[in-house]
């Protein structure tokens, strides 16, 4: 319904487009009778036409620029964002909210940038001077920097980027070292606690205090997708010692050695963690079985479950993951298995994984680019292990889909020919099957 009401959307303000355009081709242009060697330009009628109102513009405007959840897409679309902006001052007071709509940051300097610029933006607000201060437009913001080398100091911007942004419903955190410090989660549960939707930090994070967290503020949390948390003498926090929100359905569960937590009173009314319908388990290459905190929440947080990433760095733990998922969570659909490689994937691979009845297996693995044997051994396994209640098989990197579309569609074919012979569907990243269409070297 969201969709075809923004497709609805998309055809008024075409058609306003069209009705404009129209009026221009009908009107006449009065050109007098001239030599040939002069040109009949100089004698063109002026035409004023009516402007377009606002409302169709930002119709216009907007829909093309909608970007997905993707980084990339994001900043494709802010370089078409930024030439809006420099038509004139009509299309910059216009496109300047989409431009700030999301935030992507790569770099520590570019960081200070936009404090500065939100900050100044919020005291000219504040004077009157401006309407709106840019930072209400902030829906999403992606912290990527790579010159990141440390912990920050007094100066560091991120808190008082967040004080400027009420509205913020996305915080996206790639930094190679820990990011999400006490200063930031105080910021964010004090400027956009009841707005911010999703929280990613890829590093461990460090809580406010001893058996709380920061996150206790973020009413309206969906999605939480962080590393280890721990408090305030580095000791690790047991998931049920975090306080989310109700409505917070896609969690991590780093498989963490915490401290045994005492569950005094928990019941199925209790709420300071919530039943979750998505968890990510993330499990190291010197782990091969779950932890005693992972597997307890899965016992009593896990009858709702229906989709789990397993990001492994080593896959002799995955027997002991599916024997857990099997045993505690019977509403479990999908299984999205994310590797680094391959090889970790394939290692042991005539070791039986005893997959729970799922319908759908995903399989991310970060490398654009393997061998032709290395997809004949995958296809192999699946054929060996997939159980009987699969369905869908789903290559989820876009760039080794086409890899395997393009360079090695002779094991693609006799791959997926086998698993259709056992009900199994292979599908590329977008749910498509990946079968279909041609491939490069193979004759039609």
């Amino acid at each position: 319904m969201v969709r075809s009401a923004e497709l609805s959307s998309v055809s008024v303000a075409r058609q306003h487009l069209l009705d404009y355009f129209a009026d221009l081709t009908q009107t006449t242009i009065v050109i007098k009778h001239l030599p040939a060697s002069m040109s009949a330009s100089w004698n063109k009628k002026v035409i004023n036409l009516p402007p377009l109102p606002n409302e169709t513009w930002l119709q216009i405007l907007e829909p093309p620029l909608d970007t997905a959840e993707e980084q990339r897409e994001i900043r494709m679309s802010l370089v078409t964002k930024r030439y809006l902006v420099r038509v004139c001052k009509r299309w910059h007071a216009l496109a300047m909210p989409l431009l700030y709509e999301s935030v992507y940051i790569g770099r520590v300097r570019s960081l200070l940038s936009l404090r500065d610029n939100l900050v100044a933006s919020q005291r000219q607000e504040t004077e009157g001077s401006i309407a709106c201060a840019l930072g209400l437009w902030v829906r999403r913001l992606d912290v990527a920097v790579r010159d990141f080398h440390g912990q920050p100091n007094d100066s560091w911007p991120l808190p008082d980027i967040i004080n400027c942004l009420p509205k913020l419903r996305i915080l996206i955190m790639v930094t190679k070292r820990p990011s999400l410090f006490p200063p930031t989660l105080l910021a964010i549960g004090k400027t956009c606690g009841s707005s911010l939707q999703k929280l990613m930090c890829n590093t461990y994070t460090s809580t406010l205090c001893q058996g709380e967290t920061g996150f206790r503020d973020l009413r309206n949390l969906r999605t939480l997708i962080t590393g280890p948390v721990f408090d305030q003498n580095w000791a690790a926090v047991c998931p049920f010692a975090m306080t989310l929100s109700p409505g917070c359905d896609f969690v991590t569960l780093p498989n963490i050695r915490a401290r045994p937590h005492v569950h005094e009173g928990l019941d199925d009314g209790c709420t300071s963690f919530p039943f979750f319908r998505q968890a990510r388990i993330c499990l190291s290459v010197s782990e091969a079985h779950l932890s005693p905190c992972v597997l307890e929440m899965l016992a009593v947080r896990g009858s709702k479950l229906t989709t789990t990433y397993l990001d492994l760095t080593s896959k002799n733990s995955v027997k002991s993951v599916t024997g857990a998922l099997k045993k505690h969570c019977p509403r479990l659909a999908h299984i999205i298995i994310v590797v680094d490689s391959w090889y970790t994937f394939l290692h042991e691979s005539s070791v039986d994984p005893q997959f729970p009845p799922i319908t759908h297996l995903g399989l991310s693995c970060r490398e654009n680019q393997t061998r032709h044997s290395t997809y004949n051994s995958i296809f192999r396994y699946l054929v060996d292990f997939a159980p009987r209640t699969l369905e869908v098989v789903r290559f989820l990197n876009p760039r080794g889909v086409a890899d395997l579309r393009d360079h090695h569609s002779e094991a693609l074919v006799v791959g997926a020919s086998q698993l259709r012979k056992l009900g199994i569907r292979v599908e590329d990243h977008e749910g498509n099957d990946l079968t279909r269409g041609g491939f490069a070297g193979v004759s039609s």
